[in-house]
């Protein structure tokens, strides 16, 4: 009896550290705070993110076995600004719950519009209500991914320093991101930008722009009273560029091209890319709007 008490008392111990360094797993909702907390915590946490890559977060349905692994996660990241409105819909442990935009809730922009579409396989959807792409705001986004840095020193605080030096990195590379949207846009502030979507609320609040949203999806040609409409809507209100969220139709391209109209890919980084990270994304964007600007003999 005595040894087997003291051979469990040395298993205990022996797995005590093992189990002390497990790494903690931490879901999010979306791909940008899938980015943040890569690039806070490094090796100290496994970040999951396993949503189809052809699927928009926000109007994702998990399965039964997808709930399950959010409820075992030791952390849960999600968006807030009613973003991903399955969470409001199924019992996940609210204490794990980490909502990274609460600190400017009261700035959530609300939507009357309501007009309801499609993307693809994710079905019908409107975007009424509250506009939920934060992040495409460069200082909201700075404050989302302080909330992730503030809930992981609570979780680790023996790596606070760590956490608080890797956040500094982040945070630098939005500041560079946000002075230099707001030197771009300021050479359109005084002109209407068409959008294939209202998915730019908080781009456009933020770096002044006059925005009007359209319902066009990338990988469908818009039908010919939506063309009369676009025209009818030009005739008043002249528009050199139209932000897309992905590569339109080249048909689609052609002929807004013959209205006079320069489509700039901006992409809101929703869903993991193929190839680079959020921030690669966000340099793109960057990279296509300057081009278009340029290109157009633009200059503010």
């Amino acid at each position: 009896m005595i040894r087997r008490f003291f051979l469990a008392l040395f298993l205990f111990c022996f797995t005590l550290p093992l189990l002390a360094t497990e790494k903690l797993n931490i879901y999010s909702v979306n791909y940008p705070l899938h980015y943040f907390i890569q690039q806070i915590s490094g090796s100290l946490t496994k970040p999951v993110f396993s949503l189809p890559d052809t699927i928009d977060p926000a109007f994702w349905q998990p399965t039964i076995s997808d709930v399950q692994a959010f409820q075992q996660a030791d952390l849960i990241l999600i968006n807030g600004a009613c973003y991903a409105k399955w969470i409001e819909t199924v019992s996940l442990p609210r204490r794990k719950m980490i909502n990274t935009s609460k600190s400017f809730k009261e700035d959530y922009i609300h939507e009357k519009k309501k007009a309801t579409h499609n993307h693809g396989t994710d079905g019908d959807h409107s975007h009424s209500g509250i506009a939920f792409t934060t992040w495409l705001d460069m200082h909201l986004a700075n404050q989302q991914a302080r909330a992730i840095k503030d809930a992981l020193v609570k979780k680790l605080p023996e790596y606070t320093q760590n956490l608080e030096n890797n956040y500094t990195s982040l945070s630098k590379d939005l500041i560079e991101l946000d002075n230099h949207w707001k030197k771009l846009f300021k050479r359109i502030q005084e002109q209407t930008v068409l959008a294939s979507h209202p998915i730019y609320q908080y781009l456009a609040r933020r770096y002044q722009l006059k925005i009007q949203s359209m319902q066009w999806e990338p990988n469908t040609y818009p039908d010919e009273q939506e063309w009369r409409a676009l025209i009818s809507y030009l005739n008043k209100h002249p528009i050199n560029f139209m932000l897309w969220e992905d590569e339109p139709l080249n048909k689609t391209k052609e002929r807004l091209k013959q209205l006079g109209i320069t489509v700039v890919v901006f992409s809101q980084a929703a869903n993991k890319p193929e190839q680079i990270n959020w921030l690669g994304v966000m340099k793109r964007n960057t990279k296509l709007l300057e081009q278009a600007l340029n290109e157009s003999g633009i200059v503010k």
